[in-house]
């Protein structure tokens, strides 16, 4: 027996593009999908959509085959059990806010004066019970992507696709608008998938990762699992840790170049992945004493401040990001072009087969 939600396996060619990618989402799940920019995240929504056909795979929902490529069945996008919240709204512009939202409820057989009143309720919902008559020209960007949420969250699909729900909102009403939607899928009894860019929004939003890179799966699971074992430079950057690729040989990791990394003990002869945590990084001015075992000279190569602490990028022969606070920029003069030295304790680089 099919087990119940989305089980997916996509594979297309569009343009450039080579999709190949595996997906199941379970009923009442959400699934973020991050990737850099022509990783496949928007294609991968379109198909299982019924917007893009597949060349080979299949889209499974409770059950139900949607598609079987090349041969099998196939059912047209508006006949899917599904919800799409596009980047750019596609509202219909002839019909007023409301109606909009109410347009999916009515398609569905829903009486005129029912799907009205939910539509205000779920316009109510988004923070814009008084936006209910304009027209989506009369509307902000922000509004509108609201309005488009709202439309796609009313009608209660089976499968529920957010591509980048937030993106068109500012930093105060997409904080807003986020919390709601957290509250609005915690009570969606189908499967979500959210695209997005914005990792503080896959954390709040998603109960699982998965990580696109050249039309492929790179890294999945929780922010946890990527955190501590991330598999690519994009997914090293996405969570905030350095990452670097090497070999280990007893217990030093041989980088590129001259540089390596001692670790805490001998590790496996081979490929592998060493991770620092930024916070694990601290500067000096001058060469410092003690006893940490990875210790060389770099050069700060910006400052970036981020509330109480700040992100310092330093270059040399082994480039390097340290986490360190805004008292300790101000204390040790960083700034572009400070010179300083780096030191790491060998127990502080987590080494993990490649």
């Amino acid at each position: 027996m099919t087990a119940p939600g989305l089980e997916a396996e996509v594979e297309l060619t569009l343009g450039p593009l080579v999709l190949a990618v595996g997906l199941s989402v379970a009923p009442g799940e959400t699934v973020a999908v991050l990737g850099p920019n022509g990783a496949g995240k928007t294609t991968l929504l379109r198909a299982l959509a019924g917007l893009v056909a597949l060349d080979r795979g299949r889209v499974v929902l409770d059950g139900e085959v949607l598609e079987a490529a090349p041969a099998g069945p196939w059912v047209p996008p508006e006949r899917r059990p599904v919800a799409m919240v596009f980047q750019n709204h596609l509202l219909f512009p002839h019909l007023s806010a409301l109606a909009n939202v109410a347009f999916g409820l009515r398609a569905g057989g829903m009486r005129r004066a029912e799907a009205d009143r939910r539509a205000r309720q779920w316009l109510d919902g988004v923070g814009l019970a008084d936006r209910g008559t304009a027209r989506p020209a009369q509307l902000s960007g922000g509004e509108a992507q609201r309005v488009a949420l709202a439309r796609a969250l009313a009608v209660e699909a089976r499968l529920l696709l957010l591509d980048e729900p937030l993106a068109a909102l500012d930093a105060t009403t997409r904080a807003a608008t986020r919390r709601n939607l957290r509250r609005h899928l915690a009570g969606y009894r189908g499967a979500r998938v959210l695209v997005t860019h914005d990792p503080v929004e896959a954390m709040v939003l998603a109960d699982r990762l998965v990580v696109l890179e050249a039309g492929r799966v790179v890294q999945e699971g929780s922010l946890a699992d990527l955190t501590g074992r991330p598999r690519s430079p994009y997914v090293a950057d996405l969570v905030g840790v350095n990452l670097f690729r090497g070999r280990a040989q007893g217990d030093r990791v041989a980088l590129a170049g001259p540089a390596e990394l001692v670790v805490a003990s001998a590790v496996a002869d081979g490929p592998v992945l060493a991770v620092v945590h930024p916070r694990s990084v601290a500067l000096y001015r001058s060469a410092p004493e003690g006893s940490a075992r990875n210790v060389w000279a770099g050069r700060v190569e910006g400052v970036d401040p981020e509330g109480a602490r700040a992100r310092v990028r330093v270059g040399g022969c082994l480039p390097i990001v340290a986490e360190v606070t805004a008292a300790a920029v101000a204390d040790l003069g960083l700034a572009e072009g400070t010179p300083v030295w780096v030191s790491v304790k060998a127990t502080e680089v987590d080494v993990y087969a490649e």
